[in-house]
């Protein structure tokens, strides 16, 4: 039989047994498959067709996927998942490190589905992100970033100086936000930040280079190498969603304070970024958030 791609959260689904056939699309092509062997041994599972003359092997992750639930007795629904990049070969290899490791991050692939591997554009328009995200919900920051980055010159650190403040504050962003966005802005016109050197520096420095910028704390740092530089071992301990959703995995009487998380993020050494991406997708996921919905950077 030909073995073909399949996704891993429509294994997911049926391994919980919450649906009869799992209808899968492929190259724009939608398919109802039947599970009839699910092997979760290295993350791989196989199905067979409706036809049962294929079989399916699913290796994980697929690059994209959208997966619908069947059932006997309701009409085909979405998955709250959605089309999403997932994480490149080096990510999912640490990833699989970082269950064995820790099980737990384990259960969230189970109940939460794949990954979405979220990422920033580096650079300034990256920071700007993190800037406007900074203590305010990411629906909040979605709504003013769409505002934001239509405005002429936004995403350029010259431009974004010539703009008038009324236009950055028309947009969404607070006055203390305004003064921060421009001296980011002042920080890579005058070389105090520069896009290849914070991307040549390691965790350390390039997190001491960002956070030395009026408004861009240890937060902002740690958001931008995580997202923007893609590295594996970042860790934001002031991140509100982490703690709860640490408290809620490992079932916590009370969510954690920042050194109570820092000293349990020392177990995820050093895939602390990954275990991060994880916890944010295991929150989503039970407070019914979308899996992906992050800001479009142009």
């Amino acid at each position: 039989m030909p073995i073909r791609p399949c996704s891993a959260h429509v294994a997911a689904i049926a391994r919980r047994g919450d649906a009869e056939a799992v209808l899968f699309q492929e190259a724009r092509q939608e398919i109802a498959y039947f599970p009839v062997i699910v092997d979760n041994q290295d993350m791989r599972y196989v199905f067979h067709g409706r036809d049962n003359n294929t079989a399916f092997d699913a290796p994980w992750p697929l690059l994209h996927f959208i997966a619908i639930r069947w059932s006997s007795q309701h009409a085909p629904a979405y998955d709250p998942g959605v089309t999403f990049p997932h994480p490149p070969a080096h990510a999912a290899a640490a990833l699989r490190d970082l269950i064995r490791i820790d099980p737990d991050m384990g259960r969230v692939l189970d109940q939460a589905g794949p990954l979405p591997w979220r990422t920033r554009t580096p650079g300034f328009p990256g920071l700007l992100q993190a800037i406007v995200a900074q203590m305010i919900s990411n629906q909040a920051a979605h709504a003013i970033w769409n505002r934001l980055r239509v405005l002429p010159g936004a995403l350029d650190p010259a431009g974004l100086m010539l703009l008038p403040e009324d236009d950055l504050r028309a947009a969404g962003l607070s006055r203390p936000k305004v003064a921060h966005a421009r001296a980011l802005a002042t920080a890579f016109l005058d070389g105090t930040l520069h896009q290849d050197r914070l991307a040549e520096m390691d965790d350390a420095a390039a997190i001491a280079a960002i956070a030395s910028v009026k408004g861009l704390g240890r937060w902002t740092a740690d958001i931008y190498l995580l997202f923007a530089l893609q590295r594996l071992d970042v860790f934001p301990v002031g991140d509100i969603a982490l703690a709860a959703s640490a408290a809620d995995l490992k079932g916590l009487a009370a969510r954690p304070n920042q050194k109570e998380l820092r000293v349990l993020a020392e177990d995820w050494r050093p895939f602390r970024s990954l275990a991060a991406r994880l916890l944010w997708h295991h929150w989503r996921h039970v407070t019914g958030r979308p899996a992906m919905d992050d800001m479009p950077t142009d």
